[in-house]
């Protein structure tokens, strides 16, 4: 994944809103569901079973990988941390059951970084706002990996630029998050773009 120089577009307030299905039964959500097919790691597809068991959280790993259940009901502002810098930047993540994909710009550096990871649970879409922080090169380019993980009520989304980096490139962190992991361990929530 390269980096690409673009121009940012005006800054706009820091929110992160639910679209849609906010209020929805678990029927609801199931009709969505059947829409997409997922295979578990044996080869089997899912079935409504695992999938209404998964919603409802009586199991830990029903498709073979950690599933990330994302509530934005009581969801606050996002903003980031350290390193060299700090620098605003705007976008969207696109958040639903087997991917999250992202597209952000960099207000003061004209960059934008892009991507995506399997592995997610989300029927709907979420705007974000955000503060990113770059290395000294200030890039994002060849073959990165990214981590999604909680720390305590932080949701945090990390880019590195390969698996054996030692800090992030860019960090994306949602204060007060109603993000949930089923299951305590989260070890499987690491997948390359």
């Amino acid at each position: 994944m390269s980096t690409i120089v673009t121009t940012a577009p005006p800054a706009q307030t820091l929110s992160l809103q639910t679209i849609t299905h906010q209020g929805a039964s678990d029927e609801e959500l199931l009709q969505l569901f059947r829409k997409v097919t997922i295979d578990s790691a044996d080869g089997h597809d899912v079935s409504e079973v695992q999938i209404k068991r998964a919603f409802q959280q009586k199991i830990n790993r029903p498709l073979g990988r950690q599933v990330l259940e994302a509530s934005l009901s009581h969801a606050n502002s996002c903003s980031c941390y350290h390193w060299n810098y700090h620098d605003r930047i705007s976008g969207k993540v696109n958040i639903n059951r087997v991917e999250l994909t992202f597209d952000l710009n960099s207000k003061s550096m004209g960059q934008s970084v892009k991507g995506e990871a399997a592995g997610f649970f989300r029927p709907t879409s979420a705007y974000i706002n955000a503060t990113v922080y770059y290395d000294d090169q200030q890039s994002l380019q060849g073959n990165q990996s990214v981590q999604v993980y909680m720390d305590g009520s932080k949701f945090i989304i990390d880019f590195y630029l390969t698996d054996s980096a030692s800090k992030p490139v860019a960090r994306i962190v949602q204060e007060a998050s109603a993000f949930t992991f089923q299951g305590p361990d989260t070890g499987d929530a690491t997948w390359s773009t």
